[in-house]
């Protein structure tokens, strides 16, 4: 008998968080950054916690459990350390995301996986654009939930296309956010959360992408974790927008972080409390699904149960 469970689903529809907002001003002209608090170029040290109970019942041949981990990228974040109790059975990469296996052979007792780290995340808008090789089709065409070539998403951003690309990305921003209502539900698509006008994080990703992809605007989803949030699930969904002059640039469309224009230059209030986990709405692996694991009985008598879940703070 071979089961096989998709963990997080549930906690990744009900990401909702509550936000202290730090203002940041970025230029996208000259392009300058600052914290009035605390320089940009200054990271936040954040320590990670990501705990799974396994509840076992009868004889288990295996078990394998599967998981997103965070790695250092560049002007993002710096993985310091990350340890595991026991060494994973592999670490590996593909399209630029990376994963943990674990293996468990013959297991008749409950156990728990428990996985720190200690990080520094930036929250940086680079003076120069340094992201110059880029493949940016992949970043333009469409894709399950961006569907970017819809009749009624390339009408709608006709109406939203202006001079530059920030003043194109910026103009679709305020309207995802003023279009939207928040509302914990299945993935839809950008085409369904435009014509429904709700859904949750992923989907304000999904519907912000299309909108520029059909703008030819090179725009990208990103999972992650966000930092200290008082929510009992920190997963979340945002969106990195590629600009000529800045390269890659973080917009987080599901909350309302105001851009307002100063002069030739604009000015986003945004925080610094994102952990990346994986590029790509389509993200192959665990399609989004930050954990995944299954487990092989003789018998229906045995069984395997998974809780848990990831913890992000500051210090």
């Amino acid at each position: 008998m071979k089961t096989s469970i998709k963990f997080s689903k549930k906690q990744f529809n009900n990401c909702l968080w509550i936000f202290v907002v730090i203002t940041s001003s970025l230029s996208f002209s000259s392009v300058k950054y600052s914290n009035f608090n605390n320089p940009s170029t200054v990271g936040k040290e954040v320590r990670l916690k990501a705990e799974f109970k396994f509840r076992v019942r009868g004889h288990i041949n295996s078990i394998m459990l599967k998981m997103m981990i965070p790695v250092t990228k560049k002007d993002k974040q710096t993985v310091n350390n990350l340890t595991f109790p026991i060494q994973p059975d592999s670490i590996y990469t593909r399209e630029d995301n990376t994963y943990a296996v674990f293996r468990f052979h013959n297991v008749t007792e409950s156990f728990k996986l428990v996985i720190t780290g200690n990080l520094t995340i930036y929250n940086i808008i680079k003076d120069k654009n340094e992201d110059t090789v880029v493949n940016f089709s992949r970043y333009l065409k469409p894709e399950k939930f961006i569907e970017c070539k819809d009749r009624a998403i390339v009408a709608s951003s006709v109406q939203l296309k202006q001079r530059t690309d920030i003043e194109t990305a910026t103009r679709t921003y305020e309207f995802v956010d003023s279009s939207l209502k928040y509302k914990k539900k299945e993935s839809i698509g950008a085409a369904e959360v435009l014509e429904s006008g709700e859904g949750k994080c992923t989907d304000f990703s999904d519907l912000f992408v299309a909108l520029l992809r059909a703008n030819r605007i090179p725009a990208k989803s990103v999972c992650g974790i966000v930092v200290d949030t008082q929510d009992a699930n920190p997963l979340h969904a945002w969106t990195e927008v590629y600009l000529r002059k800045q390269g890659w640039v973080r917009f987080d469309p599901t909350f309302r972080c105001p851009v307002t224009q100063i002069g030739k230059n604009y000015s986003m209030a945004i925080q610094n409390r994102y952990i990346d986990l994986a590029d790509g709405r389509n993200e192959k692996e665990l399609q989004w699904h930050p954990v995944h694991f299954e487990y092989k009985a003789d018998t229906n008598e045995g069984s395997v149960k998974l809780r848990g879940g990831f913890d992000a703070y500051s210090w």
